[in-house]
Parts: structure tokens; sequence; C-alpha cells
């Protein structure tokens, strides 16, 4: 999925399932590597290495539809990796101010502070959040070979 601004853009995709290996963790859900691509002004930054977990994935794919949806805000959602988070500025009918965290293995090199998170500013239209939704689990059930 990619989300584009006018100075800035992230993208995420998703590498590999990792499913649970012992007997005692089928019960948990699967955890998916990461790549993150971003970009803000002149900089640029790509990164591997923190996990998801598929119904983390399911709650961001969730976030993402409903703030496609026309005069939505919604509380910044949260994972259990604190190297992503996702939050919504402020919105209209047609456009959302997004901020994307990253820390951890997504921080830029370039950030000034690699003690604190980046978070980068993404303002694009919702047409094109809904479209990141879509993007993301296609690619999801693309890579759980659902398709």
């Amino acid at each position: 999925m990619i989300l584009t601004g006018n100075q800035s853009f992230f993208e995420l995709q998703l590498l590999a399932v990792q499913p649970s290996r012992l007997s005692t963790e089928r019960h948990r859900p699967s955890l998916l590597e990461l790549a993150v691509r971003s970009g803000w002004q002149r900089h640029r930054s790509v990164a591997l290495g923190a996990t998801l977990r598929t119904d983390e994935l399911d709650q961001l794919v969730g976030w993402l539809r409903q703030m496609g949806q026309p005069h939505t805000r919604l509380p910044r959602l949260l994972f259990q990796d604190a190297s992503l988070a996702f939050d919504c500025l402020t919105a209209d009918a047609d456009e959302c101010l997004l901020q994307i965290k990253l820390d951890h293995d997504f921080t830029p090199a370039w950030h000034v502070n690699p003690l604190t998170p980046f978070w980068i500013p993404i303002l694009t239209s919702r047409l094109a959040v809904q479209q990141a939704a879509d993007d993301l689990y296609a690619q999801f059930m693309q890579l759980a070979g659902y398709e």
C-alpha cells in the first residue's frame, strides 16, 4: 500500500508470514514481516523488520477503510510493536491529514533525534486512503495464499 501527499509518502509492504510454530501458540495470530519506504521533503528512507500481527493488520485495514469515508475521524491506531502508529489530525469531506509514526526499526536514518519517533505528515484524498486499504488487504490475501 502507498499513501502519497504533497511533500511526503509512506509505503508499507508485507514481506512474509511467520506462522505460530508451537502447539500452544496456534491460537495466536501469525506475525507479518514488514518493509517500509518513506519520504518527506527531499529525504528518503527504507527499513525492514518490525512485525505486525495478522489481527493488527486487520485493524489497520479497517481503520483505513473508515478513514476513506467522508467526515470521519478516528482515534490513533496503536500496535503491540511500537514501531508504527497511525493518526488523523484533520479531516474534511474529501481529504484527511494523516500522521504515521516511524519509530524503532522504522526511524529514518536522517531523522535528527533517533531517540524520538518521526511522525510523517501525509495530506491525501479519502479515495487514496480507501485504495491503500484495498491494496493492503489484497497484498495480505496474496501473501497468505488466498488468491
